[in-house]
């Protein structure tokens, strides 16, 4: 089950409101872990993660995998996801939950302008969709 935001926007039953948010990889990842969050933030998360992580009454949001994330990579579209199931999405680089093997300072994403996906530095601040495994 996907959000059909970007993290730091709210969804208004039809559409998302707001700015899409960007993201150190690693507030990303940690994004569920309270004492990770408290950790990174020195405090509790700020109202976006708050809102994106208890988003339907659920608090088993994450960071997708790299494969999950290119599992909703339309080429039919632009930018290249279904904009009817992900409207307003920016064309630009989401974050997975994927360390890149080869450099343990990188990670991947996707790049929502060509569905191509990079790896790079987790110090670059990029966009953020949640998922859950849960039905």
């Amino acid at each position: 089950m996907w959000q059909r935001f970007s993290v730091g926007q709210r969804w208004s039953g039809k559409t998302p409101t707001g700015t899409a948010g960007s993201y150190h990889w690693n507030v990303a990842v940690n994004h569920g872990k309270k004492t990770g969050l408290m950790r990174l933030f020195g405090g509790e998360p700020d109202q976006h993660w708050q809102y994106a992580t208890a988003f339907a009454g659920y608090d088993d949001w994450r960071v997708p995998t790299l494969n999950e994330l290119r599992s909703i990579v339309d080429k039919k579209h632009h930018p290249v996801i279904c904009s009817s199931a992900f409207p307003n999405t920016p064309a630009r680089f989401y974050w997975s939950a994927s360390s890149d093997a080869a450099d343990s300072g990188h990670a991947w994403g996707v790049l929502f302008a060509s569905g191509s996906d990079y790896g790079y530095s987790r110090d670059h601040s990029y966009h953020v969709r949640l998922v859950r495994t849960g039905q």
